[in-house]
């Protein structure tokens, strides 16, 4: 199970500028989660993976948490091509190929569901 996903690198917008992509919408770990959820809640230092390892299109949709600092619609990032990096469970560190099929993915990233991967390099 994926517990960690490396955010390190900036989404580009339609006019091709840098958008900032972090969960921690730039406040920094300790801003800590949000115990209410509703209109206007903001959630920090969550992910919901909905984008492929290192899609960069940044798409404002506030509604489900695309932009701005208030949500967790964040895609698993980085500067160096071909991946990222994830922490598993397991505490072993691996890096997580572009390629990887959008289902794997949400099957590392979900504890409960009791899918296994199709990922045979971990």
């Amino acid at each position: 199970t994926m517990l960690l996903g490396e955010q390190a690198d900036f989404l580009i917008n339609s006019e091709g500028g840098n958008v900032e992509c972090r969960s921690d919408g730039n406040h920094g770990f300790n801003m800590g989660g949000n115990g209410s959820i509703g209109p206007g809640s903001r959630i920090f230092n969550l992910t919901v993976l909905g984008q492929r390892v290192n899609e960069k299109e940044f798409v404002m949709v506030a509604s489900t948490g695309g932009g701005g600092n208030l949500g967790p619609n964040r895609p698993l990032v980085s500067a160096h091509p071909g991946g990222a990096n994830i922490g598993l469970a397991d505490g072993s560190v691996h890096f997580l190929s572009d390629s990887i099929a959008l289902l794997d993915l949400y099957n590392l990233a979900d504890r409960d569901d009791g899918n296994v991967t199709g990922i045979s390099d971990f």
